[in-house]
């Protein structure tokens, strides 16, 4: 009698296990796939660089726009190659405009969406791993730290404006 209870308790419990798994199978019809990704439109920033009081153009090997995602950054080229800075134009020979007809100078550039703490002018003035912020984006001028700012997936914030005077360069934070 025990052997028939057992044996019965068994089936029940298999056909019950047969049918959750019928039905999961029936409801899955990608096995075990990764989840779509949800797709997100890329942002960016815009604004007009204004230069002062221009230094003599062989000290200037190059000037960008810089990204970083904190400050005070780090050891700059490892964020640029790690993605925590992004640099505007991308290619290193390319450089913004420079020299003394040019008082001020256009820019745009697509980043990912996300909270950047430092948007900068860099000017290399020697070697690759010589560089110095001669401009920051700052709405408080009366301290000398900068503006963060947040751009959310798809938004192009615009006015992010930098001025840049040789003459009375930033708080230099590497």
């Amino acid at each position: 009698m025990l052997l028939i209870k057992a044996m019965k308790a068994f089936r029940i419990q298999t056909a019950i296990l047969i049918l959750f798994a019928s039905i999961s199978i029936h409801r899955c019809d990608h096995g075990i796939a990764p989840m779509a990704e949800v797709a997100t439109e890329p942002g960016g920033i815009s604004g007009t660089i204004t230069y002062l009081h221009w230094p003599d153009l062989s000290t200037i090997k190059n000037l960008k726009v810089v990204v970083f995602k904190k400050f005070p950054p780090g050891d700059i080229l490892q964020e640029v190659v790690n993605g925590d800075a992004i640099v505007h134009p991308p290619e290193l020979n390319q450089s913004l405009p420079r020299g003394e007809g040019v008082d001020s100078t256009f820019y745009s550039m697509e980043i990912p969406g996300g909270v950047y703490e430092y948007v900068v002018v860099a000017q290399q003035f020697g070697t690759i791993y010589d560089w110095r912020a001669v401009g920051q984006y700052d709405i408080s001028p009366q301290d000398s730290l900068p503006t963060a700012i947040q751009v959310l997936s798809g938004q192009i914030l615009t006015n992010i404006d930098i001025r840049v005077d040789f003459d009375n360069l930033p708080v230099q934070p590497f």
